[in-house]
């Protein structure tokens, strides 16, 4: 029986589902999952190279993530 092959995201797709995740955080309350999802993005970002702006949202999202990560574990003190 043959496999079904899942199509491959093109760079496009990609971007688009970080962009997504990105504006997904604004809908969250809790800063462990908010740093998450910035995390999330801001690795999806880098993984797209010099992909239009994605270098510089990838930075942007890393940022956030630090910072709601690091409220997050203030918040556990």
């Amino acid at each position: 029986m043959a496999t079904k092959k899942i199509p491959e995201e093109t760079i496009e797709e990609k971007y688009e589902r970080a962009h997504r995740l990105e504006e997904s955080v604004k809908s969250l309350l809790r800063d462990k999952e908010r740093g998450e999802i910035y995390q999330k993005a801001a690795d999806l970002y880098a993984s797209l190279g010099e992909f239009q702006d994605a270098k510089d949202c990838s930075v942007r999202c890393e940022k956030k993530a630090k910072e709601f990560l690091k409220k997050y574990k203030e918040q556990q003190k």
